[in-house]
């Protein structure tokens, strides 16, 4: 009799259990449906330019009433000054419009920066936008803020035709490969190592001897600086250099380390004008090491690749886009 109960007890036990649960789960339901019918979220204030039509005028764009970029310094950080500079010189909210479809707002001008100059890129006339500090910086940030607009710079030294066909002897008609090695004016044993060795100019075979292609370096340097070492001056050795070799790029912009994006932005707009058919370029500094050699041999496997997903796509228009190197973070 005893153990007909205990049965019965945990018989009943397993039939209520499903019960439970399915009544927990309609509890759990209603309440999640009664928080999300009353929730209402809060109200954000929007703050936004865009064109239509106006409360001020049926023919200008939405513009805020009120102020929108602090025009006043909060401190006296000199990024922050030379930011404000800027705004107003480039920013077309504080600027208008030119075709007049956006209103101008009404700007306060501060003083101290009412009359900004920037340097002329060419003869240098005027330095930087007016700053209370500006004496106080070290010379080469002074030398970098006064010029940190130019983005064109002559052309000391240049190969205008190192990619031609007529210039190879090999009778192809572009390089495989450009080494764009960014250099100084004094690192001549770095420029003879890497000419010596895995920069070397020509026809280079792939580490696995099937294929290889013809590579073409070029060194990028800027004037030289004296600021940057106790070195004399070399430019007549740099010119007998050029004349040996025939592989350097020199403008005119002074070769400090604050000056070293303008070698990648002036290199590329060289290379679109010079040497726009070369298929890969490798850029690097003066103090590395490349295996030539297996490098190509991983642009040639890229490039068959590339080439197979094409014919089995139809994509026939689409070239490879191809970025290889380290990711800073």
């Amino acid at each position: 009799m005893g153990r007909c109960c205990k049965c019965n007890g945990r018989l009943l036990c397993m039939c209520l259990l499903p019960c439970m649960m399915t009544g927990h789960l309609l509890i759990y339901i209603l309440v999640s449906v009664f928080v999300t019918i009353s929730y209402s979220p809060p109200k954000i204030t929007i703050h936004y330019i865009a064109t239509g039509i106006s409360a001020n005028s049926s023919e200008l764009a939405s513009y805020p009433l009120g102020p929108f970029w602090n025009l006043r310094l909060e401190d006296s950080a000199l990024w922050n000054q030379l930011q404000h500079a800027w705004d107003r010189q480039h920013n077309p909210i504080l600027r208008g419009n030119i075709t007049g479809i956006m209103r101008k707002p009404k700007v306060e001008i501060l003083p101290e920066i009412e009359n900004d100059c920037v340097s002329d890129c060419v003869s240098r006339k005027c330095s930087v936008p007016r700053m209370h500090d500006l004496n106080s910086l070290p010379e080469q940030m002074k030398a970098f803020i006064s010029s940190m607009h130019c983005r064109e710079y002559p052309l000391l030294i240049n190969q205008p035709g190192m990619c031609r066909r007529n210039n190879s002897s090999f009778g192809l008609d572009s390089p495989m490969l450009i080494m764009a090695i960014k250099t100084q004016v004094g690192n001549f044993e770095n420029r003879q190592a890497i000419r010596e060795t895995w920069g070397r100019s020509g026809l280079v075979k792939g580490e696995s001897n099937k294929k290889g292609g013809l590579v073409r370096t070029v060194f990028l340097l800027g004037r030289q600086d004296s600021s940057t070492g106790p070195h004399p001056d070399l430019k007549n050795l740099l010119e007998l250099e050029n004349q040996k070799y025939s592989d350097i790029l020199q403008w005119d912009f002074r070769d400090t380390f604050f000056n070293l994006t303008l070698k990648d932005l002036l290199f590329w707009n060289w290379l679109q004008q010079y040497c726009p058919t070369a298929v890969f370029v490798f850029k690097g500094d003066d103090d590395v090491f490349v295996r030539t050699d297996a490098l190509l041999d991983y642009l040639h496997k890229r490039w068959e690749e590339h080439n197979l997903w094409r014919v089995r796509t139809n994509e026939t228009d689409n070239d490879l886009d191809l970025f290889v190197g380290d990711v800073n973070q």
